[in-house]
């Protein structure tokens, strides 16, 4: 799924754990800028595979030419490994933990959720189980290929956030 997806989802559980009383602002700022910036791996794998730090070329690589950008962080072994590691510092400091947890699976339950086979270790070239044909658009030479289930996800993400709001 596309960054704003990735921003509206912890934000909208932030928000509401924030009204129910569990958590402050600092916490859901963690939850989202680690639910957006997870996605970083993708400009680094591209640099790695072609020498080239150019964000709109890492950006339509993946969503034009279908290039496998997501490093292990992205798949079962790495999510095993982060859960780990998550494990390991919740001892240490709980409420931050949970902070990142949040903005990170968030973040990877979009991803895997919005293919077809359920997990991008078992991934073809975009495999996204919307029924539709995306939304294809250009914007200051960034492509953009929304499934209307996205689009469906981030109005409802919008309206959620409206009831955590009033």
């Amino acid at each position: 799924m596309y960054p704003q997806s990735h921003f509206l989802f912890p934000l909208f559980i932030g928000e509401l754990l924030v009204k129910l009383g569990y958590v402050d602002q600092r916490f859901v700022i963690i939850a989202v800028l680690v639910g957006v910036f997870v996605d970083l791996d993708h400009p680094l794998k591209h640099f790695f595979l072609t020498g080239e730090l150019n964000p709109r070329k890492a950006w339509n690589a993946g969503i034009v030419k279908h290039e496998d950008d997501r490093t292990f962080i992205h798949h079962t072994n790495g999510i095993c490994f982060v859960t780990i590691l998550f494990i390991i510092l919740s001892k240490y400091s709980p409420y931050w933990t949970a902070a990142v947890m949040i903005g990170y699976y968030s973040h990877m339950i979009l991803d895997h959720f919005s293919l077809k086979k359920g997990f991008i270790d078992n991934m073809k070239p975009k495999l996204y189980w919307g029924f539709w044909k995306p939304v294809s658009i250009t914007i200051l030479g960034f492509e953009l290929k929304l499934a209307r289930h996205e689009i469906v996800f981030d109005v409802v993400m919008i309206l959620g956030l409206l009831f955590t709001f009033f």
